[in-house]
């Protein structure tokens, strides 16, 4: 018998590539996605293009909601999957910086929990993969380790608070659920297609450089960590495959991320356009985000400039370690840009409404 996989998070921009491959893994039997009502349609689309790339195992959707006691699922279904499962992915989450609380503790939080209610317990249950993300870090300054979680940080939103609470409660049961802790930094489209589904994190600077709104940058010595899904997708699982990597945290990052400055400098290289002309403190910048209107003429909402403000590292010498003897690496930005950036102009700034006017 091979593995009976449960997941959370399809199909979302990174679900859907951890989940292709593992329905093409030929020790996995079957794999149970929890998808919400209103995305079932989208997740058949899903199922039936990774279905004709060729996968293996079989894909069963069930309907329900982690926000819900049980995750939403009738009862003679969660309690057969609770018996047959053996391994679990938990991706599901708000990810949005502008985040309302409410809905982060009702997502992030209580959907972990109960997720976390559903596999304690279970019978057959080997390794359970909790999403987490490096931006439980909060407002901390330097480095922070993948050893680091509670180090008296502050947040700067309520994604952060909420998945930080989140991990909180999977360390909580470490010792009665087998878990391994990935935590992404900010993970942007495919290095090798540029294939990205919508504009935010970095792509706000990305909206900034097309519409030539960078001619003043930030000033910052701090590190700009990117990292592209297919390496997030490709580390995860061989960490994950590994039984030594239960109990630990992995920081899935990029080793020698770019600075700010340089981040800039590679993308308007990327996009043909001129480099900033003028950089400036940070602290000088984020005031010019509450202007009226900046965030319409922009295309930047006034969250994302917090994140040139708190300079702190993100370490992954545990990824480093698991990852060695396969050869994988991540990639360095500016190996990449140039493809997330005709992407980018083909697919993404199509999209894009018109800057609005003071």
């Amino acid at each position: 018998m091979g593995e009976v996989v449960f997941f959370t998070g399809f199909p979302g921009f990174l679900g859907k590539r951890i989940a292709a491959r593992v329905l093409a893994d030929p020790s996995t039997e079957e794999v149970v996605f929890l998808v919400q009502h209103r995305f079932r349609p989208a997740a058949e689309d899903a199922l039936a293009k990774i279905e004709r790339a060729g996968a293996h195992a079989k894909a069963t959707l069930v309907t329900g909601d982690i926000t819900a006691p049980g995750c939403g699922m009738e009862v003679p279904v969660r309690e057969r999957l609770r018996e047959r499962v053996t391994l679990a992915f938990h991706l599901a989450a708000a990810y949005n910086l502008a985040l309302a609380r409410d809905v982060g503790m009702k997502v992030n939080v209580l959907g972990t929990r109960n997720v976390l209610d559903l596999l304690d317990g279970a019978p057959a249950l080997k390794r359970l993969a909790y999403i987490s993300t490096c931006a439980v870090s909060g407002s901390h300054q330097g480095v922070f380790s993948e050893e680091d979680f509670d180090v008296r940080q502050t947040f700067k939103n309520f994604y952060e608070e909420t998945k930080y609470l989140a991990e909180a409660e999977v360390r909580g049961r470490w010792g009665r659920i087998p878990t391994v802790i990935f935590r992404p930094s900010v993970v942007v489209g495919d290095s090798k297609t540029g294939e990205a589904e919508k504009i935010d994190g970095p792509y706000y600077a990305f909206v900034m450089i097309s519409r030539g709104l960078h001619a003043i940058a930030a000033k910052s010595s701090g590190k700009f960590h990117l990292v592209p899904v297919d390496f997030v997708a490709d580390a995860m699982l061989q960490i994950f495959a590994r039984e030594e990597s239960v109990g630990r945290g992995f920081a899935l990052s990029d080793p020698a991320p770019c600075t700010f400055a340089e981040f800039f400098d590679v993308t308007s290289d990327a996009f043909g356009k001129r480099r900033p002309l003028l950089r400036v403190p940070p602290s000088v910048l984020k005031p010019l985000a509450k202007f009226p209107g900046m965030a319409k003429l922009s295309g930047v909402p006034k969250q994302s400039f917090d994140y040139s403000l708190v300079p702190v590292d993100w370490p992954c010498a545990n990824t480093l370690e698991a990852l060695h003897a396969s050869g994988l690496k991540c990639p360095r930005y500016p190996e990449y840009a140039k493809t997330l950036v005709r992407y980018f102009k083909e697919h993404l700034e199509p999209t894009m409404p018109k800057a609005g006017m003071w």
